[in-house]
């Protein structure tokens, strides 16, 4: 008789995210030139319970895909560093540009944007 297979433990990295919401190539844009720059940043986002976080004074080091999404990561002037999806940020500005404001409350998600980058 065959043996019941255990059931497969999985993580939150193995779970693939259902609830992504693609942002627009126009914001993923402006973040690979912030991160290009090495600008020094404000970062307004949603943590996973839904509340308000901000960050000043941070750098974007990195966009990475994974899992369904997209995320960016941010470091600090000592290197510790923070990651959250894409699709959770409110607001950024560059406060020492001309520029300021890179993204907005009123465009920070755009579910109908151009095709997903995402895979």
């Amino acid at each position: 008789m065959p043996r019941a297979l255990a059931p497969r433990r999985t993580t939150p990295s193995d779970r693939p995210v259902t609830d992504y919401t693609p942002i627009s190539c126009g914001i993923y844009d402006e973040l690979e030139l912030a991160a290009m720059r090495r600008s020094l940043l404000s970062v307004e986002y949603s943590d996973d319970g839904g509340s308000g976080v901000r960050l000043d004074g941070v750098r974007l080091v990195a966009l990475r895909q994974r899992d369904g999404a997209e995320y960016a990561e941010f470091e600090d002037e000592n290197g510790r560093g923070t990651e959250f999806r894409l699709d959770r940020i409110v607001a950024i500005e560059e406060p020492h540009s001309s520029r300021r404001t890179l993204i907005s409350p009123s465009c920070a998600v755009d579910a109908t944007s151009s095709p997903s980058r995402v895979k």
